[in-house]
């Protein structure tokens, strides 16, 4: 998508600039991540430093260190960020393609000629303009078009209201609100003060971006485009969704004209739910094991298929998950499976919305990915046998499960570190660490073993030498803050290794 409004020239630079936000980065690094000679990265960064010079004349922005490291100066480290989204939308606002989108999705239609005055475009360049973006948008399955001289944005009316608030917030986020017509002081009266309650005031970013989910939806209600009624099984869950998270009638106060009550219904559902799939940070864990635990009682094609892809995933694998995890992966899985039965296929291309753009895909040559993804495949084929009714499912489809079961994996083991305490100079000093330990680490991933072959870890008060590589820490003092501090650094750093060892194996 962002090929049809950034040149690539912008692409590399914006890719440069946030590589170097992520760490540090040097002309080798940025090369090969891009594929462009070394040449190319470097006038791509004095670029850079010459567009953000006009906004920040007293520093370099990006700086070379000693090693030839690319950084962000130091005092830009608590803004940097902020500043790269700035720069992408000054970027893209030089666009009309651009353009022409924000007012697509900021607007129920545009006349031909509003939008040529708008552009400072001709007629033949903006049906150019059209044919261009029509070629991406029909991935969602949607389209430009137009019908008696005005332009509008027509598809499924599910994907446009999720196109528009991605497309939108996440290139206009708080900087600014492309909305003409409709302000957030239109829309504040009309919001719960329970639904903009501390899970989403805490967050200038989510408030924001809840203004803009709520404006799009706003915008596509009071212009009629309503969302269809769904099969009663699909309803059951939204409703569920609703009940659980129990999002008010955002509506009640909202000047929408006299639609029919059922219509308004569907419509709290839709958002209800969405709101669930856009903000999934501000819906707790506990909530989404408990809707998880009630889709187990379901008994309809979304949860029977995911209960079924867990029980396959148990006997597989051999691993039975806590309840809590079991039931916080049946709601992973009966969300993904709606999300596409409402979206179609093209649910996952969403993710092209994000520039850089987000990598969900498996590790690369990776033993675990090829495992998970024999077994999905295996599972998809004698389940669809099972069920002829269901529908053939596509790879973008796979992919999303593929990547929901080898987090289910990991997240179903806990890495074991094992610890050897021996302690001569202090009757008591065995005794104290591990209680030590006991109450800073759980026992179910730091253990105690009587077995110093079997250990990872060594804690000794003498000059014990390291046995087979294995890690040793020699105490000079119990009552020492900063030697705990360094023991419990030690014991989380092997924790890590191991966890992400086991992961890459």
């Amino acid at each position: 998508m962002y090929t049809k409004f950034l040149s690539l020239s912008k692409q590399n630079e914006l890719s440069i600039f946030y590589s170097i936000i992520q760490a540090k980065q040097t002309l080798d690094s940025l090369s090969t991540y891009l594929t462009i000679p070394k040449s190319t990265v470097k006038k791509h960064i004095q670029k850079l430093n010459l567009t953000l010079k006009d906004k920040f004349p007293k520093s370099t922005f990006i700086q070379s260190n000693k090693k030839g490291e690319y950084v962000i100066a130091s005092e830009f480290t608590e803004n940097k960020l902020l500043i790269f989204h700035q720069l992408k939308l000054d970027y893209l606002k030089v666009s009309p393609n651009f353009q022409l989108l924000v007012l697509l999705t900021t607007n129920f239609s545009q006349s031909y000629l509003e939008v040529t005055d708008k552009l400072f475009v001709t007629f033949s360049y903006l049906s150019r303009i059209v044919k261009g973006l029509n070629e991406e948008l029909k991935k969602f399955e949607l389209e430009i078009q137009l019908s008696k001289n005005t332009l509008t944005l027509s598809g499924n009316e599910l994907s446009i209201r999720v196109f528009s608030f991605l497309f939108l917030n996440k290139n206009f986020q708080t900087l600014e609100w492309p909305f003409v017509h409709l302000t957030r002081d239109d829309l504040t009266p009309a919001i719960s003060p329970y639904l903009l309650d501390k899970s989403l005031t805490e967050s200038k970013s989510t408030t924001n971006s809840f203004y803009f989910w709520f404006a799009v939806s706003t915008l596509r209600i009071q212009n009629q485009l309503f969302i269809n009624k769904q099969d009663n099984e699909t309803t059951s869950i939204l409703n569920l969704v609703e009940r659980c998270y129990d999002i008010p009638s955002i509506f009640n106060f909202q000047p929408f004209g006299d639609f029919p009550e059922d219509v308004i219904k569907n419509e709290i559902l839709f958002f209800s739910y969405f709101t669930n799939v856009l903000f999934p940070h501000i819906v707790v864990f506990e909530k989404k094991v408990a809707l998880g635990e009630k889709f187990l009682q379901q008994r309809n094609p979304a949860t029977t298929f995911s209960k079924q892809l867990m029980h396959s995933f148990k006997q597989t694998f051999g691993i039975t998950p806590k309840n809590d995890v079991q039931a916080l992966f049946i709601y992973f899985f009966t969300l993904t499976y709606l999300n596409f039965k409402l979206l179609g296929d093209n649910a996952q291309l969403f993710i092209n919305l994000y520039f850089p753009r987000l990598n969900y895909s498996l590790p690369d040559n990776n033993q675990k990915s090829i495992e998970v993804q024999q077994f999905f495949n295996n599972f998809l084929v004698n389940y669809l046998q099972e069920n002829q009714d269901e529908q053939k499912k596509s790879d973008s489809f796979k992919e999303i499960y593929y990547s929901l079961v080898y987090r289910l994996l990991f997240m179903s083991r806990k890495p074991q570190l094992f610890v050897y305490v021996q302690v001569t100079k202090d009757f008591t000093g065995s005794s104290y660490i591990r209680k030590q330990l006991a109450d800073i680490f759980s026992d179910e991933v730091v253990i105690i073993t009587k077995n110093i072959h079997q250990a990872d870890l060594i804690i000794s008060d003498t000059l014990e030498t390291s046995r087979n590589g294995k890690r040793l820490f020699v105490l000079s003092s119990l009552k020492s803050y900063s030697q705990w501090m360094e023991i419990s650094q030690v014991i989380q750093q092997l924790i890590l290794q191991k966890l992400f060892i086991e992961e890459e194996q």
